[in-house]
C-alpha cells in the first residue's frame, strides 16, 4: 500500500541472476503506479560493480524519457 502512493517514476533495476527472487521484484514493480523494469542481462545483484557502464545508460534514458514526458 506504501508503494501505491509514490506518484514519482520510478526505475526498478534488477541482474538477470539477482538474489531477489523474480516474484517479489514483480510484486514491487507491479505495487509502483509508474514504475519501468529494466533487467541487466548477466548480472547479480552487484549491478553497479558488475555493469556500471549499462546502469548508467538505463539511469540516463530513464532521466532523459521523464523530462520528455513531464
Amino acid at each position: 500500500a506504501q508503494l501505491a502512493a509514490i506518484t514519482q517514476r520510478v526505475l526498478v533495476v534488477v541482474g538477470e541472476r539477482d538474489a531477489i527472487r523474480p516474484e517479489h521484484t514483480a510484486l514491487i514493480v507491479d505495487s509502483l503506479p509508474r514504475a519501468r523494469l529494466a533487467v541487466v542481462a548477466g548480472a547479480g545483484h552487484m549491478i553497479p560493480v558488475q555493469a556500471p557502464d549499462e546502469l548508467a545508460e538505463l539511469v540516463r534514458d530513464f532521466i532523459g524519457s521523464q523530462q520528455v514526458a513531464g
